[in-house]
């Protein structure tokens, strides 16, 4: 039987694995979603069982196990990476970049992009997922000045597509080495998570 303090403990739990499903439900990223409720669906399943709610646990087993289908139908679904030129000046490049600017200028403050030698969309699996610009510099040497994703993609997939092993846009090119800087803390797990080492001079670097 619950002591106060571990059944007001309990509640507690209980209360979070609630919040947790409703916070999944704002996740623009459709894997994130499920994920994160799977969890919560989880978490309630495990609240509700010793109180005997077994509606509350028949319902969210139910939605776990959709979660866990369209987790696997998502990992079933092949994913295609491209790059397409953006022209800047465009009519399409300058809607584009209007509609995403506050977005963009967490990523790039200074808007150099708009000066990059290169830009390109990324595209993924036939949908415009975000915005690479970058100069080639001597010595086989790129500076990505923006390397821009939208919510709805952030899952690391693109990076590790063409930042990774493969690296089809540098690597056929004789590119061995990419620069960045980066001041926000989100684009720096992002960068880790790619293989992006951080140097004392504040560049990120990661050779290829």
């Amino acid at each position: 039987m619950f002591s106060f303090t571990d059944s007001f403990g309990w509640e507690i739990f209980g209360y979070l694995a609630s919040a947790l499903v409703i916070f999944s439900l704002t996740r623009t990223n459709v894997k994130q979603l499920w994920r994160m409720n799977a969890i919560g669906d989880i978490a309630t399943i495990i609240y509700a069982l010793p109180k005997n709610a077994i509606p509350l646990v028949i319902m969210n087993l139910g939605a776990l196990i959709i979660d866990i289908i369209q987790l696997v139908r998502l990992r079933s679904i092949p994913t295609a990476f491209n790059l397409v030129t953006a022209t800047k000046g465009s009519g399409y490049y300058t809607w584009y970049t209007e509609r995403h600017a506050e977005d963009i200028k967490a990523f790039d403050p200074e808007e150099r992009y708009k000066e990059a030698q290169k830009t390109f969309f990324y595209v993924r699996n036939d949908e415009v997922a975000g915005l690479l610009a970058y100069n080639e510099l001597e010595n086989g040497t790129v500076e990505i000045v923006l390397d821009y994703v939208t919510p709805k993609f952030r899952d690391v997939r693109i990076g590790s597509y063409f930042f990774g092993s493969e690296c089809p846009q540098f690597s056929p090119k004789g590119i061995n080495t990419l620069i960045t800087r980066t001041k926000n803390p989100a684009h720096e797990g992002y960068l880790r998570k790619i293989g992006f080492t951080h140097r004392a001079s504040g560049e990120w670097v990661k050779a290829l």
